[in-house]
């Protein structure tokens, strides 16, 4: 399942993409960024925009934590074990008998 998410990071970096902060904000090359490169202009790496007409080069990427649009049930199931242990459960990400489905039970309140 990690090559799934890989080839999702590759996708933004490859396409001019890059991380802001410290991974916590995936930002894609924006239309005036764009610009700036083709015409060999530097871009400003210390601030993104979150929207278009803000004029950054670098605009906050909206689409790219959506894994779970992706119907792929091996894909899934990671993302519930992933959901899980970010609860707190003891959960093992693989386990012996293969990617077995695990559901997390909700959090306590």
């Amino acid at each position: 399942m990690i090559e799934l998410v890989e080839a999702r990071d590759r996708r933004l970096l490859e396409g001019g993409g890059r991380w802001f902060g410290n991974y916590e904000a995936p930002c894609v090359m924006s239309k005036k960024g764009a610009q700036k490169r083709a015409v060999d202009r530097p871009l400003h790496v210390s601030s993104y925009g979150r929207k278009e007409s803000e004029g950054k080069g670098f605009n906050e990427d909206t689409n790219f934590g959506k894994l779970k649009r992706i119907p792929h049930a091996g894909l899934q199931s990671f993302l519930r074990k992933c959901i899980a242990l970010g609860l707190g459960q003891e959960i093992s990400l693989f386990d012996e008998e293969g990617d077995q489905e695990v559901v997390p039970e909700p959090a306590p309140e």
